[in-house]
């Protein structure tokens, strides 16, 4: 007499993101495998659906930077235009994040 196989029927997966300030998020998603699925991809899937649903923190510099770039040039600290471009990059990075967490959350 053979056994059975067993057959792996639904994954769950669950990440726990620390916020700072005692403060933090757990996410848990599941997801049925059809019959004819692979429990691998299906386990890939979510991992990466999980992953795009991580908490995006404000860089610390953040309202700094918008603040800078909302100035006319001339009227910034020698500073601020020393880091001009690395103020663009902070805010495009940020909107990307938000953008591909916020893709994450209507799917």
């Amino acid at each position: 007499m053979t056994k059975p196989k067993s057959r792996i029927t639904k994954i769950t997966v669950a990440r726990l993101y620390n916020l700072g300030r005692y403060e933090h998020v757990r996410y848990e998603i599941s997801a049925e495998v059809e019959r004819s699925g692979k429990p691998t991809q299906v386990f890939v899937d979510l991992l990466s659906t999980l992953c795009r649903l991580k908490p995006v923190s404000k860089p610390p510099m953040y309202d700094s930077a918008v603040a800078a770039l909302d100035k006319a040039e001339d009227t910034l600290s020698a500073y601020d235009k020393e880091h001009l471009e690395e103020y663009r990059e902070m805010v495009k990075d940020y909107a990307a994040a938000l953008a591909l967490r916020w893709e994450a959350v209507k799917n």
